[in-house]
């Protein structure tokens, strides 16, 4: 039998491509011996709920018909009716998504590295992973004057997403120097999505000017979700500043979905932790800084049922988002083979595991056996998500530029 995939509440069951004819096949007769029965009497299922006949055998008619729908019965024989195959179908749209991700960073790596000249007696102008700022700047006289200008904007993000299920991280480095200032600006954000509803994890930005004839100026604004942990702000001749900040993450909802007939109400949650890392150094002639952002997020859920003669059952094993994100961004002014110019650097390295594990949902009913014992349990499973995950772990962006002032 042809079998085709259709959403219902953003979740991906499955239907049949022939239905069966509706009706009413279940009479209210005894579970045991098949014999009419008043819709008053009073049924004992085998987990110890009670239900008046009346009440189960019209919940459980109901069942059937939308079951019939999707090409199936109640009255097969076998106590589990189906694997409802959504996952293997999401698994694939992840897997083309991730192959997508997979190549454009290895374009990136591609990319030539600028690599500026060394002056004499220094170090080479480029900041290392360890996030050291060059040192070989100088500062503008007051009345020197200058031509160009010098600017870079380098971005990047990650996305990884199904109906259900998403995790995003995404960059921005940009620095900008001219005879008056120069700028250096990082920004880094991570969000994800849990039984389709989606939610920031944090946003952060981190901004310095250094100003010739004036204070350096920098700000700083970190949000975990959706909320203010950390706003600063500076004003000073000369600044170095940093710190981190980290915080439990808390998040939850819930979410109704049909597994096989039985109407399903799930109580998901995400825990985990989320840290922001950063540094400033601004003086009249360089400005340095670093955004390195951290999560470790996990999806936990337990599922019910509102229908005595049903149960239900949720299983999670699924990490949402691991993630190193480290950016940096510089433009000093420096004297290369006694040529004044503006020195730029852009630098992105990541580290990650995203979406890998899995979460299925059980549904179960008790049907009458019309013998000994009385009941039947007819079963059904979602595979709501199973996928091996993003895994990754490179520099990114390591790029300098080295610009004249005139």
């Amino acid at each position: 039998m042809k079998r085709i995939a259709l959403f219902f509440m953003g979740v991906a069951t499955v239907s049949s491509a022939t239905s069966l004819p509706l009706g009413s096949p279940f009479q209210v007769l005894d579970p045991q011996t098949g014999k009419p029965i008043s819709s008053s009497t009073l049924l004992t299922f085998p987990n110890g709920k009670t239900m008046k006949a009346g009440e189960y055998y019209q919940q459980l008619n109901e069942m059937e018909n939308r079951l019939r729908t999707m090409g199936q019965s109640l009255t097969i024989e076998n106590d589990h009716l189906g694997e409802l195959p959504s996952s293997s179908v999401e698994a694939d749209k992840l897997d083309r998504q991730k192959a997508r991700i997979l190549a454009r960073n290895l374009e990136l790596d591609k990319n030539p590295k600028l690599q500026l000249p060394r002056h004499a007696g220094t170090q080479a102008n480029t900041p290392d992973e360890a996030g050291i700022a060059p040192t070989n700047h100088v500062v503008l006289p007051a009345e020197l004057k200058c031509s160009n200008n010098s600017s870079k904007t380098r971005s990047w993000n990650y996305n990884n997403s199904n109906s259900l299920f998403a995790a995003a991280v995404s960059a921005d480095l940009d620095i900008t120097g001219n005879c008056q200032n120069l700028t250096a600006k990082a920004d880094a954000d991570a969000s994800g999505k849990i039984f389709g509803a989606s939610f920031n994890l944090v946003n952060a930005t981190m901004m310095g000017t250094s100003a010739k004839g004036g204070n350096s100026t920098g700000s700083l604004d970190v949000k975990v979700l959706g909320m203010d942990v950390v706003n600063r702000n500076y004003n000073l001749p000369a600044i170095s500043v940093g710190d981190t900040y980290r915080q439990n993450v808390t998040y939850s909802g819930g979410f109704h979905f049909m597994v096989g007939p039985v109407p399903l109400n799930i109580a998901y949650g995400l825990g985990g932790k989320a840290s922001f890392t950063w540094n400033a150094t601004l003086n009249p002639s360089s400005a340095f800084v670093t955004a390195h952002p951290g999560t470790g997020t996990w999806v936990y859920a337990q599922g019910g049922v509102d229908i005595a003669a049903a149960g239900a059952d949720v299983g999670t094993n699924l990490t949402l988002l691991n993630v190193d994100l480290n950016g940096q961004a510089s433009m000093q002014v420096t004297v290369e083979n006694q040529v004044v110019g503006f020195a730029g650097n852009t630098f992105l390295s990541y580290g990650i595991n995203a979406l890998s594990g899995s979460v299925y949902a059980d549904a179960w009913m008790y049907v009458p056996k019309f013998g000994i014992p009385p009941w039947t349990k007819k079963s059904w499973r979602d595979d709501l998500f199973a996928w091996a995950g993003f895994h990754d772990n490179r520099t990114l962006i390591n790029e300098n530029s080295w610009t004249p002032l005139i």
